[in-house]
């Protein structure tokens, strides 16, 4: 039996306000979505790319050559871009239900994650491959429905999810009290052993090319937890940038990596306890 960490109780948040607009900017008149986005630009262009301007022009002028790719969930609340802190040519982020990575089929259907894959290890030959999980994950709750899942995300979300069949049993199985955080982890898990039946994924890890990482992203407390990759477990990244802020030996000859990490400090977030300790449940 497979012992997972008990969840702690989670104080709710106070409801959040939203920011004045910016004055000489586009009026968010009845605040629509569209209106957001456009704000969001202006305000990205005297900020973040003014500040990577230079960046961005090299950018643009050559091609990319990220260190580091990242298969992350699609959902809109655990960005990697922003819980790294990445500037502009970091990160090649591929982004879906569930953050997970099917196995290796090349049978000329359409396959994006595969094709995302492919790219960034035989072309832009990155060096470290980062599964990022989180909490309160809907595509692990729609696995966990099982049979009981709603029709209107049953087409697409039922078989896609349906990876984590033996996961969610063993998951079940294990007599745990809170299957969603257990299976978030577990999901992870599976994504880096079908990551292995990739030939030319497993081919550069063999070569020491390529290095596989797991973590998973406490929405509410701000928390990343890095995989071990001796024990598996997940450990809790410090906050602040100390030669001990790597979790694991592997990250510490990793220079993209620890910077990845090292980002962390700058969000001003807050973390604490043991390894394995933050939960977060499903969303109803």
């Amino acid at each position: 039996m497979t012992n997972y960490p008990s969840p702690p109780v989670v104080p709710r948040s106070p409801p959040s306000v939203s920011p004045p607009n910016v004055p000489g900017k586009l009026t968010l008149v009845e605040r629509t979505p569209i209106a957001s986005l456009i704000n969001g630009y202006q305000r990205f262009r005297t900020s973040s790319y003014s500040v990577h301007e230079a960046t961005y022009r090299t950018l643009g002028r050559g091609n990319q050559k990220p260190p580091v790719m990242v298969v992350a969930c699609a959902d809109s609340r655990c960005d990697p871009s922003v819980i790294f802190d990445s500037p502009p040519g970091e990160l090649f982020v591929m982004r879906n239900v569930a953050n997970l990575v099917p196995p290796y089929c090349p049978d000329g259907n359409f396959h994006g994650v595969s094709a995302a894959l492919e790219y960034a290890v035989n072309v832009l030959e990155v060096q470290h491959l980062v599964i990022m999980g989180h909490g309160k994950c809907g595509g692990v709750c729609a696995c966990l429905q099982g049979a009981e899942l709603d029709e209107n995300v049953s087409e697409f979300v039922k078989p896609w999810v349906g990876m984590l069949a033996a996961a969610r049993d063993k998951v079940l199985n294990s007599g745990t009290i809170n299957p969603q955080y257990a299976l978030e982890l577990e999901g992870i898990e599976v994504s880096i052993k079908n990551l292995m039946s990739f030939p030319f994924v497993k081919k550069r890890v063999e070569s020491g090319e390529l290095q596989i990482h797991g973590s998973w992203f406490a929405i509410e407390h701000g928390e990343l937890h890095w995989r071990n990759a001796t024990n598996g477990r997940f450990e809790v990244v410090p906050t602040e940038a100390t030669p001990s802020s790597t979790p694991t030996k592997d990250m510490s000859r990793s220079n993209s990596i620890s910077d990845l990490v090292g980002g962390l400090t700058k969000l001003g977030v807050g973390v604490g306890g043991s390894p394995t300790t933050i939960c977060e449940t499903c969303i109803d």
